[in-house]
């Protein structure tokens, strides 16, 4: 009788073991995902909640650099040996929406009233493409002033009497510069072509005209890329040849910097110790526009096979929901999309304050003149930028070359689905 039931019990056993293990069978996916160490750290402690509250899908993280992912990344989706979800930058992505690389993401994850209702009118339409979404910006961001209260009080300033006109700004700069010590009095190494771009835009340039013409041969870029020479060689606040200006200002070496605002993420994150606080840019005039703005992108599905979209459409679920979002945000050094964590008080102090204060309507513009354009043509506008500041090469040859160049890109830049719309755009825009 005990054989019996020890047996009966051994099955009952056995059973349940193949019942719990069909309960808990587990779909892979594999993520690429970006090398920013910030948002790595972030999603690392993330992950363990997703897995917990979905243990029938088991993620696969590769840190991929930002680079290499442009490189690699295509390819690999279309030899089927790529992954289930990729974190893309905005600059990616219409190659592979050209290439019907991306899967949409599932209506009933996101319709298109939902994302009204979440993330407001112009980000609804703007992204709505074909009839479907295929991705969604996580992040605003914006060109900013870092600068170091400490160092700055050394001197008999603060953050307050930071000039808002660049004349005023640079001769204050100056004063702080110390250059034979290894302080640039204002961090900009490795950041000419940001700076080139935000001139360009406060001195009412753009790059494009529209989606089919390209205008970089203008008054504005070849002021830009003088001011941007002249910060080395007429006002000498920082050297070509020096420490990069992240490194500059996150050591504690300089008393401001030029960046984008992803660097607030970074300065939590790499440089704790290093005291800081933003404020928006000078201008020549006092006034906005400060510079550019951009869409910050994002989780796109790329996965082939049924359940493995299904559980990357899961995963995009997770890494758009508010409470993700809101801690995503913070380590990336962005103001969040999403309409109601822009109202959490994080996103209304500092250093976020300058954000918000840049992201008003008027203060900063985007034509999708980076963000979305040729990754072809982005690099000839680099290219240009290197050969004015670096190699001090004449401005308006090779301002004219780029023209040509970057002319005869946009013939073969016929894109349906881009979202480049040009000074022509960004003005209709404006006016509605």
């Amino acid at each position: 009788m005990r054989k019996k039931v020890a047996k009966i019990l051994l099955m009952a056993a056995v059973g349940l073991g193949i019942i719990c293990s069909m309960a808990v069978a587990q779909t892979k996916i594999s993520v690429w995902w970006t090398t920013r160490e910030p948002v790595v750290q972030y999603l690392n402690r993330e992950l363990y909640f997703f897995e917990k509250t979905h243990p029938d899908i088991k993620v696969e993280i590769e840190p991929v650099p930002e680079g290499t992912m442009a490189e690699r990344l295509l390819p690999a989706i279309t030899t089927g040996t790529g992954p289930d979800l990729a974190y893309i930058d905005e600059s990616f992505l219409s190659p592979l929406l050209n290439a019907e690389a991306l899967r949409a993401i599932p209506p009933d994850i996101y319709t298109r009233e939902k994302v009204k209702e979440i993330y407001g009118e112009a980000i609804a339409d703007l992204f709505f493409m074909k009839g479907k979404y295929y991705i969604l910006p996580y992040g605003n961001m914006t060109s900013l002033i870092f600068y170091n209260p400490e160092i700055l009080k050394k001197y008999g300033y603060g953050g307050w009497s930071i000039p808002n006109r660049w004349d005023e700004f640079l001769s204050m700069v100056q004063k702080m510069t110390d250059l034979n010590k290894g302080q640039p009095g204002f961090a900009i190494n490795g950041k000419h072509p940001f700076i080139v771009d935000a001139v360009m835009y406060q001195k009412g340039g753009f790059f494009y005209k529209n989606n089919k013409e390209i205008t970089l041969d203008t008054q504005s870029l070849r002021e830009a890329l003088q001011f941007n020479r002249d910060l080395y060689d007429k006002y000498r606040i920082d050297t070509r040849g020096g420490l990069s200006a992240m490194e500059a200002f996150g050591s504690g070496k300089a008393p401001l910097m030029f960046s984008w605002s992803w660097f607030i993420g970074y300065m939590d994150r790499i440089y704790p110790e290093t005291p800081y606080n933003t404020c928006v840019l000078p201008t020549f005039t006092g006034k906005p526009p400060y510079g550019r703005f951009g869409y910050n992108l994002g989780y796109c599905i790329t996965a082939i096979a049924p359940m493995k979209m299904m559980a990357a459409g899961e995963f995009y679920e997770f890494l758009m929901s508010p409470d993700f979002q809101y801690g995503f945000a913070i380590a990336r050094g962005c103001i969040p999309t999403q309409l109601e964590l822009r109202r959490k008080m994080k996103f209304k102090s500092d250093p976020f304050t300058s954000v918000i204060t840049a992201l008003q309507p008027g203060n900063t513009i985007n034509a999708g003149e980076i963000d979305f354009s040729s990754p072809v043509l982005t690099a000839i506008i680099t290219a240009m930028c290197d050969a004015v500041v670096l190699e001090d090469r004449p401005i308006g040859e090779t301002v004219t070359q780029a023209q040509k160049e970057a002319s005869k890109a946009m013939k073969r830049f016929r894109d349906p689905w881009n979202l480049l719309w040009g000074k022509e755009g960004w003005e209709e825009r404006m006016m509605k």
